[in-house]
């Protein structure tokens, strides 16, 4: 594939975090800057993303951001894991990043809450074009296997892959990326072929090939100006699809 071929998938992640963020994603769609974006369906500003889904016909353009690390569960059954929930019921994620087992309650407790976060978004006329998560915790070994397990039970035909652009994290953690991404791929489920934040696509976009995603956060109407200065400086603008748009280019 030619750089002709290059796909950019700009997705803001946090929607459904806050109103300030849910005007900020909104007015960053009607400008042209992002492509896509994933829904947090635990938080307090979810119905009004699910309103501005409608209002904007981002259908296609929404996939959800599963969510261990902030708000309250949506489920019962993770209040009584101590490795997610506080003394409060509100989500503390205390699991080591290099967690490759959890018990078989654990893990039934993060995929009902998983399970029901998707469900959520479908109930609200959102049908998920793809599954990321707050602070890349499906990412961790063993949730990332819940995350695959849903993608299939749901249909839903990609998955972030583990960021492989920018300064490498060291050999153990490097191999560990790989792996994941590996995985991904073999399953069919891999969101795109590289994956990173904007500053690590600044000197290197132009020599990629292949779909890329760039992930981007807006908290208030302040931060689009930035973003704005970084989709021009790219040279991107007009050249973004969503997962769904980018899945129908690849076919």
């Amino acid at each position: 594939m030619n750089s002709s071929r290059r796909q950019y998938i700009v997705n803001a992640d946090d929607f459904g975090s806050s109103p300030a963020g849910n005007a900020a994603i909104a007015q960053a769609f009607d400008e042209g800057l992002i492509s896509s974006t994933s829904i947090m369906a635990n938080m307090s500003g979810f119905e009004q993303a699910c309103e501005i889904t409608c209002a904007r016909n981002l259908h296609g353009a929404v996939g959800v951001h599963l969510n261990l690390t902030a708000g309250a569960p949506l489920t019962a059954d993770i209040r009584s894991t101590q490795h997610f929930v506080d003394d409060k019921g509100t989500f503390s994620f205390a699991l080591p990043r290099t967690t490759l087992s959890l018990t078989r309650q654990e893990l039934t407790a993060v995929r009902r809450e998983w399970d029901a976060q998707i469900r959520r978004c479908l109930d609200n006329g959102i049908s998920p074009s793809h599954l990321d998560s707050h602070h890349h915790v499906h990412s961790v070994w063993p949730l990332l296997s819940v995350t695959m397990d849903l993608a299939r039970t749901f249909r839903i035909p990609f998955v972030r892959i583990s960021r492989n652009i920018g300064v490498p994290p060291g050999l153990a953690k490097s191999l560990y990326k790989a792996i994941m991404n590996w995985r991904l791929r073999q399953a069919g489920l891999a969101g795109s072929k590289y994956f990173g934040a904007a500053e690590d696509f600044v000197a290197l976009h132009q020599k990629l090939t292949g779909s890329i995603e760039m992930m981007v956060h807006l908290y208030s109407a302040q931060d689009v100006s930035p973003l704005r200065n970084v989709i021009d400086n790219l040279g991107i603008a007009g050249r973004m699809l969503s997962h769904s748009e980018a899945a129908k280019e690849r076919m």
